[in-house]
């Protein structure tokens, strides 16, 4: 039997900077999910808004050079903010699917201590995981919106359509990244809390779910939307809005979802390095 020699080798790998630690945690984790043939359907089918929105640009312009009106299709805020309020189902989906465990799971291995034990630190860790998350929430939101947006202005082939939607690409990409960046700490501090990635799941849809309940019993008890603010889906909504320049639906200003917004992320960051320490002191 053959002996081999494994003695020294030079490393030939690539030197990155610190400021890129948490890239790999990112990148393994992406990569990762990418091979998961269920998630794979789940992106697919992310897809079938972008479809049905895209047919609709197509049926616009091609009606146009027909010189056909169709007065229920405009293109302008709206149609791309109810493109992105369709995809908040997914967000939802991708959530559960991809997040629910990114925490859990890493508590109930024991793989902190692996992971602390590299020149890692708790902020490299959880940007890598809430990394993560957000390339999936983009994807089925920033990605479709922005491609849905070139399509337009090359269906117009106008200079001047650009001009005059230009502000719509940068809603598109303020409104994405508003919903990457609190969903995703929301489900990573619920990850945080157990170790049973079931349990991050349930926390998540009950908070979803039971914070639109109330806001529905509030509503038909006040006759009124000013109570909007008590609904997670509605605070996503009513900033919406605003990123698009529409009309409120809700007889409320935005500021109220801008305030229960940034009070959730920050409640999910202290929760975060409150439960994720380098160090576990054993008494």
């Amino acid at each position: 039997m053959p002996i081999y020699d494994l003695g020294y080798r030079h490393w030939k790998g690539k030197l990155l900077s610190a400021d890129y630690r948490w890239w790999a945690i990112t990148r393994a984790g992406v990569l990762m999910l990418a091979r998961r043939r269920n998630f794979i359907v789940l992106l697919l089918l992310s897809l079938i808004p972008f479809i049905i929105r895209g047919v609709m640009l197509y049926a616009y312009f091609f009606s146009q050079q027909l010189h056909i009106r169709i007065p229920f299709l405009q293109l302008d805020g709206k149609f791309y903010f109810d493109f992105l309020s369709w995809q908040l189902f997914w967000v939802f989906i991708m959530l559960l699917y991809a997040g629910s465990g990114l925490v859990a799971n890493d508590l109930r291995s024991n793989a902190l201590q692996i992971y602390f034990s590299k020149p890692i630190g708790r902020t490299d860790y959880l940007l890598g995981k809430l990394g993560i998350l957000c390339s999936f929430i983009l994807l089925v939101t920033l990605v479709p919106g922005l491609l849905l947006f070139l399509l337009h202005m090359i269906f117009a082939g106008d200079s001047a359509a650009f001009q005059q939607h230009a502000w719509i690409a940068g809603a598109i990409i303020g409104y994405s990244i508003l919903l990457a960046g609190v969903n995703g700490l929301l489900m990573l501090a619920f990850s945080s809390l157990s170790r049973n990635s079931r349990f991050a799941g349930l926390v998540f849809f009950a908070l979803y779910f039971f914070s639109e309940s109330v806001y529905g019993l509030l509503r038909v008890i006040s006759r009124d939307t000013s109570m909007a603010f008590c609904s997670l889906k509605n605070n996503y909504l009513r900033i919406g809005e605003a990123f698009f320049g529409m009309t409120s639906q809700y007889n409320m200003p935005v500021w109220p979802s801008i305030l229960v917004l940034s009070g959730l992320m920050v409640l999910s960051l202290l929760l975060l390095f409150r439960q994720i320490r380098p160090v576990e002191v054993v008494k």
